[in-house]
């Protein structure tokens, strides 16, 4: 950690970040994830720039600008921020954080907290419950009402004796106060009341309008309707929410408008919480924000100039810095939302570092774990010779060998849409024309693919996790085969994968820790006695931090307005599945991300259930559990996290790294995936408008609920009026109970036979997205891996198939800049040229 590598690293985060967003965003380059792969692609393109000009500076004048330890400080920061730039994070947030008040999801609003979403101050506020703030109609009067579910507060009541009678209150809201713009003009607002309406008559309405100025007639009719009362379980009262939202207030309103509430006709009508509020902060990002002159800001009225972004005259003074930091985004409207989710995902990664620093001495240095995926970053970073008793693999030719075929292959596969001529070399092999028997069932339904950075990741593996990898996913595949044969594919959910496979998770960490209790036990003991065994923390420090994470994750959850013991069950839960990420990055590795896809409604449901449903979870709870998991699950890229820290906690232990400099290393990347990447993620949403993306649906997943409304709107559904499920033997728990007991099993046996080969991952990763994309990789790598074992024995393999596997990693980065240089000059040069594929 110096002033040089610290410097290196922001500007790489960066650079890191705007790669991601042109590339997956507005270039939507085809099948590319950019800073989701298993050894991010977009840090690993920024990083070889890097290390290609120090090494030309170093071979013109021996002077070398970065460290093998700085060079590594500055990689490991990248490599952990890349994630959060993208799918760990933010990539998913604007739709995540939007859902429930852009597809008007009334039965939810009141459930999701207001802080995990942008928006402006309630502009009605406490006003309606003050009779000498409104003006009545008719027959009003005010009694103490539930506002939501927790709180009671003094609300009106309408009520009506005849068809022809009206109540109404008016409350008026004025554009400016004093020189402070209270009513943005010509923005979008949402208009939202909870009501109870009770004896209604058949022509009766309730209804909400909006007056401009002093019109005597409704410009705006925000909603007109009859629905009655309506109890749930989540609300007992009867009150039922209405309301519109994304409604403009056009620019020529001069002074004030006015929101009438009233109920037409006979009945009875109780309000309650009633919200108006500017979402300019939610549609703006979606439409993009409007760019004007100086000259053009000063002569609008202060009211119609909110949402613009004034241009600076130029950018080399404070109006252009500003306009750099600031760029188009609404930072005060978004405030609680990035301390929120942030606060909460920044609070769940330092526990789980916390726990690498605790279990590096157990996974590292006793049980040998070998670290897989660390190969790349320690040739990247020029460590050979210190981390490799002085073996160089960037001066052996099998290094240079596997660069040149797999550049290649990748551009054969990523440049023939530029250039027909070239052969295409890409295997993709369905299998079910060659095994059609009906019998079968979906057994077959896969496709034999090769994929070059699978196969290179996939031979830096052990054989004995390549094989198990392999057969468990067909282990899995054959389920299709069992179903068909005893029919139980009769249901369409069969064979419950996600059930299986979050079972499979959650009963495999557990077991983690009862395999290491031992020591586990010496470190709590360590902890009591103050000892130190020169780890980054000392045993104390780590307890203690995930102590003190946990207790802040309560905190948060608190002012959102969750229970803390729901936040306590799910944040365990969540640092579980961490838990398992690590220790399969350490012991195994793996190709690709895609490994734990627990994003879906079908997996949180046994899990939500299994866990006591509304008994421990609120509802406001529940429904963060399930947009949670689509922006931290999604593809496993947060997964990614856990291992990265072990990583660069176990090589700056070897290197003899100072403590602080690790720890910040972790902070800086985390700290700066979530700042910078949230900076460029939004500065590019306001500035283009994500309807205007060209895939706009697989950006904001606002066009498409699937999602992540699985987890939330459907989930809650389902089990609104039913809290306590009557049975724990349906289908989805019985898949969930057999991923739990096949795992134990496989994990007491290989801990009680040492000859036993099969690793209990390969029964947890085979029903995972991965394996479908991945196993004929990995089956190839398999293949080449034992071939050189059995012909040139384990000298072989590290002498010359390791550095084989890294010059084809090596070959898809160089090939990854190439392609990048073609999409980038077809999206400034030329728009509508054809968009090449990531090609690995």
């Amino acid at each position: 950690m110096t002033l040089k590598s610290i410097s290196a690293a922001l500007l790489g985060m960066l650079t890191v970040a705007i790669l991601t967003q042109l590339f997956s965003v507005f270039a939507a380059a085809a099948g590319a994830l950019y800073g989701g792969e298993a050894l991010s692609i977009t840090v690993l393109d920024t990083f070889a720039v890097v290390a290609l000009v120090c090494g030309g500076v170093f071979m013109a004048t021996r002077v070398r600008i970065f460290s093998g330890a700085e060079m590594l400080f500055i990689l490991y920061v990248l490599l952990l921020a890349a994630p959060l730039c993208n799918t760990a994070f933010w990539r998913y947030m604007l739709g995540a954080t939007g859902n429930v008040v852009k597809t008007q999801d009334w039965g939810n609003y009141d459930i999701q907290s207001p802080k995990l979403w942008p928006h402006g101050a309630d502009l009605i506020g406490d006003q309606i419950e003050n009779p000498k703030d409104v003006a009545t109609v008719g027959n009003v009067l005010w009694k103490e009402q539930a506002v939501n579910p927790t709180v009671r507060r003094n609300m009106p009541v309408l009520e009506n004796t005849s068809e022809a009678e009206t109540s109404s209150i008016r409350v008026r809201i004025p554009v400016m106060d004093k020189d402070r713009v209270v009513l943005p003009l010509d923005q979008p607002y949402m208009l939202t009341i909870r009501v109870k309406a009770q004896d209604l008559h058949a022509q009766s309405r309730y209804f909400a309008r909006i007056y401009y100025d002093d019109n005597t007639t409704s410009d705006l009719e925000i909603f007109n309707a009859f629905s009655p009362k309506k109890i749930t379980y989540f609300e007992p009262n009867g009150f039922i929410r209405q309301g519109g939202y994304g409604f403009i207030l056009p620019s020529n309103i001069k002074d004030h408008v006015i929101v009438e509430i009233g109920l037409q006709g006979a009945g009875k009508v109780d309000v309650s919480d009633v919200n108006f509020l500017n979402v300019f902060a939610m549609e703006g990002a979606y439409s993009g924000r409007r760019m004007v002159s100086r000259e053009v800001f000063d002569e609008l009225p202060p009211a119609q100039r909110s949402g613009l972004v004034v241009l600076p005259a130029t950018m080399l003074s404070i109006q252009g810095l500003e306009f750099l930091i600031n760029g188009y985004v609404p930072w005060s409207d978004w405030r609680d939302p990035i301390l929120f989710w942030g606060g909460y995902v920044g609070l769940i990664l330092l526990a789980s570092f916390a726990f690498a620093c605790l279990m590096r001495r157990q996974w590292v240095d006793n049980e040998r774990f070998p670290l897989p995926l660390t190969q790349v970053p320690i040739t990247l970073a020029g460590l050979d010779e210190r981390l490799r008793d002085g073996v160089s693999y960037l001066r052996n030719p099998y290094l240079w060998g596997g660069f040149g075929v797999m550049l290649a292959w990748v551009l054969n596969g990523a440049l023939g849409i530029y250039f027909p001529a070239l052969p295409h070399l890409g295997i993709n092999i369905p299998l079910k024309p060659y095994l059609p028997d009906p019998s079968w069932g979906k057994t077959w339904e896969i496709t034999f693919s090769f994929h070059g950075l699978y196969f290179a990741l996939g031979l830096l593996m052990e054989i004995n996790v390549l094989f198990s990898f392999v057969l468990g996913f067909f282990l899995f595949r054959f389920q299709y085969w069992v179903g068909e044969a005893r029919g139980l594919n009769v249901d369409k959910d069969y064979p419950f994968q996600i059930n299986q496979q979050i079972g499979a998770i959650l009963s495999y960490a557990l077991m983690t820790l009862w395999v290491a209790r031992r020591f586990l036990g010496e470190t709590i003991r360590d902890a009591f006695r103050g000892e130190k065994r020169g780890e980054v923390m000392i045993s104390r420090t780590a307890y203690l931090i995930m102590a003190a994470s946990l207790i802040g994750m309560v905190l948060i959850g608190l002012w959102g307005g969750m229970n803390p013991l729901g936040m306590v069950v799910m944040s365990i839960c969540l640092f579980l599945v961490m838990t398992v990420a690590m220790k399969l990055r350490a012991e195994c590795g793996y190709p690709g991300t895609g490994f734990f896809d627990i994003a879906g409604g079908p997996t949180l449901m046994p899990l939500f259930t299994f866990l006591g449903a509304f008994a421990i979870f609120s509802p406001s709870t529940a429904l963060f559990m399930g947009l949670l998991a689509p922006i931290v699950f999604v593809s496993s890229t947060f997964t990614l996290l856990p291992g990265l820290q072990l990583e660069v906690t176990a090589l700056g232990h070897r290197l003899r790294m100072r403590k602080g400099d690790i720890i910040f290393a972790v902070a800086l990347g985390i700290i700066g995936g979530i700042a910078i990447g949230g900076w460029v993620y939004l500065s590019g949403a306001y500035a283009v408008g994500a309807n205007n993306y060209p895939v706009p649906g697989n950006y904001a997943r606002i066009s498409s609920l699937s999602h992540l409304s699985d987890a939330s709107t459907v989930a809650m559904e389902k089990l609104k009026g039913n809290p306590v499920p009557s049975t724990f033997l349906d289908h989805n728990h019985v898949a969930f109970y057999f991923g739990c007991v096949v795992t134990v099993v496989l994990t007491v046996v290989r801990q009680l036979f040492a000859g036993f080969w099969f690793h209990p991952f390969g029964f947890v990763l085979g029903a995972s997205q991965m394996m479908q994309d991945a196993w004929g990789s990995l089956l190839v790598a398999l293949v080449v891996r034992y071939g050189v074992l059995k012909l040139g024995g384990a000298a072989t393999v590290r002498e010359k198939l390791i550095p084989f596997a890294i010059g084809c990693v090596l070959g898809v980065i160089a090939a990854s800049m190439i392609t990048s240089i073609f999409m980038a000059h077809g999206y400034f040069f030329n728009p509508g040229a054809p968009k090449p594929s990531s090609g690995y």
